[in-house]
């Protein structure tokens, strides 16, 4: 496989989305043979071969709460690797001021972002050694957001770019609950696109990789679970075979290969058997 997008992609969140598809495709790939789909315009991610069948898979990976650490991430990167002869210490940080669902926050990013980018990096680049201690607040527009960034120790370096940032997520305005009944609405605007309906297998199916959607921990613990509300969805109106919401097994060091996955599928055209050829099943309903 080779994912251009993955190689050229500078959006951080973007980039997740991408990192998702591949890994997928690493963890298809324990005996299956995987391609991409053919053509841009709405044709699925991946195609599989088993040996008694194929499969069109198209990735979705909803990044909900992630959007606000990825914005961070794009400030803290701002601040490391400015072109400066400065060392420094910082903190980031971004606040909403009021509860505010991730979709709403994702968007204001989006339309604020670029200049906020532009206004730190004009900062930086006036940056002076009397300048620690300072204390910057960017506001999003006229929205309840603004991100901060405190200068906790600046000086004079030349001849290396030593920078320590530090950021911590604002985890206290996460309201679970609704990001998950969110993230599951989500699921089925995807699959109702038909997207993998599109594809070449004899079977189709979406997989949802929830790891980026601020709820994957929360179900590996077994506190949320889709198993109560995916036998609502309509397979045939989707045309789907399965619905498979996975989360990528974690190792000290990252990701580990293979998917954990709870599937929806309709038992007339995909068997058990087929299922644990693509997936490690932790449920199926």
């Amino acid at each position: 496989m080779s994912l251009k997008e993955l190689r050229n992609e500078k959006d951080r969140g973007n980039f997740g989305s991408f990192l998702a598809e591949a890994l997928l495709a690493d963890h298809f790939q324990r005996g299956l043979a995987v391609s991409r789909g053919s053509g841009n315009g709405g044709k699925p991610d991946l195609e599989i071969a088993a040996s008694d069948f194929t499969a069109t898979v198209e990735v979705y990976s909803p990044r909900n709460w992630q959007a606000r650490g990825d914005w961070v991430g794009n400030v803290i990167d701002a601040l490391k690797n400015a072109d400066v002869p400065y060392e420094y210490a910082a903190t980031a940080s971004m606040s909403v001021g009021v509860p505010m669902h991730s979709d709403d926050v994702e968007t204001i990013i989006n339309q604020t972002g670029a200049a906020v980018l532009r206004q730190l990096d004009y900062d930086i680049a006036c940056l002076t050694a009397s300048a620690a201690g300072s204390r910057w607040v960017y506001a999003h527009g006229d929205t309840p957001m603004t991100t901060i960034v405190k200068l906790v120790h600046v000086a004079d370096n030349a001849s290396a770019p030593v920078r320590s940032i530090g950021s911590s997520p604002p985890g206290d305005l996460f309201q679970t609950d609704k990001e998950f009944d969110d993230l599951l609405r989500k699921i089925v605007r995807k699959a109702g696109q038909k997207q993998a309906a599109r594809g070449a297998g004899r079977l189709h199916g979406l997989a949802v990789d929830v790891s980026r959607s601020g709820v994957d921990d929360l179900m590996e613990l077994g506190r949320l679970s889709v198993e109560q509300w995916l036998p609502k969805v309509d397979l045939d109106d989707m045309g789907l075979d399965f619905i498979a919401v996975s989360i990528p097994r974690r190792g000290p060091l990252g990701p580990l290969r293979r998917v954990n996955a709870s599937l929806l599928y309709e038992d007339v055209r995909i068997t058990a058997k087929q299922l644990g050829e693509l997936f490690d099943v932790a449920k199926c309903v």
